[in-house]
């Protein structure tokens, strides 16, 4: 998606009258996609699955430890 965005945000720069408002809304598009951390778009460590696998390996550690 990002790569589509920053095609048309080259294209938009050289073409027509209105593009400096063009390349702002394209800008500002990016830079909302980029910040988003909800959903699928979540960094890979605070993935739901990741998480919990890392607290079993932590419980499994500490239960060996304590053997």
């Amino acid at each position: 998606m990002l790569a589509g965005l920053s095609r048309q945000m080259v294209q938009a720069l050289g073409t027509g009258k209105d593009h400096d408002v063009r390349v702002k809304q394209i800008q500002y598009v990016i830079d909302e996609v980029e910040a988003n951390e909800q959903g699928a778009f979540v960094p890979f460590y605070q993935q739901p699955v990741i998480e919990s696998s890392l607290y079993g390996v932590v419980a499994l550690l500490q239960y060996l430890y304590m053997k």
